[in-house]
């Protein structure tokens, strides 16, 4: 006898359950991965109760699952970003107390730098006699013996001339040459000093005299800012070093011990500065000590001096020689006699530039061109790479920080006189495109 099936569900509201059976996949269904095994009784009874969405977000995860990597894989990743994070924090570092050295020097040739393209911008009316560079590269500074200080902006050439002109106090500005310019680490405050022997504090962004400096008894020859802060230091031909703030405009202390002019200043560290005189000598001045070191070893004067980082040093001279120095040695590493000599004549050097912490250094004196030197500090070295092609006198100079490119104050007249006249030289500032950014990381 036959059984009745009923075709209607149970009149009590319990629903029948059924054993799962074999299922064949339709289209719409979720396709599983041919390795996908179900483990037990028990996941079938489990996924035979999800819903399509459920199942979706079961195999995503699942799909997900495949592809992330293995632990030890984000912890390698992991470590490799911290790793690269101390190393930058590290660099800063250094860089912020001054110990960190670059190795630049060999990555520019000698053919890219004698084909470095060099732009002229013009504007003083004479030869410029310094440079100054704002720390983000997009000002320069120069002062010249038209007794004006000209703001430069490096990418257009667009200038601003600040207030000044010969033998006219009354206009507010320098009234004798200018010999020095600096720029504050801020960019906030820009100093120039010349032969009225006055220092100007300039409002760098209204370009107005913010004071004037007086104390010096003759032209004032150099001047540089305490990185990080507005203390400045100033040099003159009366042999003094004078202090300054300048945030409360007043002066702080004077230094001697020069017998002679001095001619340049620049800051080694943070209470220690580096002097160059007609001396012969170059001094170190520990400021907070009240003490100071004395080198020797050029035959003539030092008109230029320039710190290459905290122990180190370069120096040339009107005998036509440059010296790297040491601050625990009283004689230099080494001397390069007629660094910039042409035939038999050795040409004063008129100026020295460092691309500071790295083994890049830079003069100039009035022969033609600007020589670019490796600084081999382990081998106790000064070794010349290349040449630029420079027509005058380059009575100063700047690099970028980031090696970009050096600014030189470029004119027919040496700074401190008129000794010898390139008369086919342009007064202005040469800007040399270096492009050793990527040396520089």
């Amino acid at each position: 006898m036959k059984r009745k099936t009923s075709l209607h569900p149970p009149q009590n509201g319990a629903q029948k359950r059924h054993k799962p059976t074999e299922v064949e996949s339709s289209e719409s269904d979720v396709e599983l991965d041919n390795d996908v095994s179900i483990a037990s009784d028990e996941e079938e009874d489990l996924f035979d109760r999800e819903t399509p969405d459920e199942a979706r977000l079961r195999l995503a995860r699942r799909y997900l699952d495949t592809i992330k990597p293995p632990h030890s894989e984000v912890e390698e990743k992991e470590s490799l970003d911290h790793d690269v994070i101390a190393h930058r924090l590290q660099q800063d570092v250094l860089e912020s107390t001054g110990r960190m050295f670059r190795k630049v020097a060999t990555s520019l040739s000698a053919v890219h730098a004698s084909n470095a393209n060099v732009r002229a911008l013009r504007g003083h009316k004479l030869s410029p006699t310094c440079v100054a560079l704002t720390e983000d590269e997009s000002t320069a500074y120069s002062g010249g013996k038209d007794c004006c200080v000209i703001k430069w902006d490096i990418e257009t050439g667009h200038k601003v001339v600040f207030a000044g002109a010969r033998k006219q106090p009354e206009k507010g500005g320098h009234f004798e040459q200018v010999l020095c310019v600096a720029v504050s680490s801020d960019g906030r405050y820009v100093a120039s000093g010349g032969r009225d022997k006055l220092v100007r504090i300039w409002d760098a962004r209204t370009h107005t005299l913010v004071d004037s400096f007086r104390g010096h008894k003759d032209g004032v020859t150099g001047l540089a800012f305490q990185p990080g802060v507005h203390q400045l230091y100033s040099t003159s031909m009366d042999r003094a070093v004078k202090i300054w703030n300048v945030d409360e405009r007043a002066y702080v202390d004077s230094l001697f011990g020069h017998q002679s002019d001095i001619t340049a200043v620049d800051v080694l560290t943070k209470e220690r500065i580096v002097t160059s005189s007609r001396d012969r000598s170059v001094r170190i001045w520990k400021v907070t000590e009240d003490t100071q070191l004395l080198f020797k070893g050029h035959q003539q004067s030092i008109d230029c001096v320039k710190a290459v980082h905290q122990e180190h040093f370069v120096t040339g001279s009107q005998d036509g020689s440059i010296g790297l120095w040491h601050v625990t040695k009283k004689r230099p590493l080494c001397i390069v006699d007629s660094a910039h000599a042409a035939g038999s004549t050795a040409n004063w050097i008129s100026s020295v530039g460092v691309l500071k912490h790295t083994d890049l250094v830079a003069t100039g004196s009035c022969d033609g061109s600007l020589r670019l030197w490796h600084a081999d500090l382990q081998n106790k070295s000064l070794a010349a790479i290349a040449s630029v092609p420079v027509v005058g006198w380059i009575n100063g100079i700047e690099f970028a920080k980031s090696g970009r490119f050096a600014v030189l104050a470029v004119g027919q007249e040496h700074r401190f006189g008129r000794w010898v006249r390139v008369a086919e030289a342009r007064n202005g500032l040469c800007l040399v495109n270096l492009n050793l950014e990527h040396a520089m990381q």
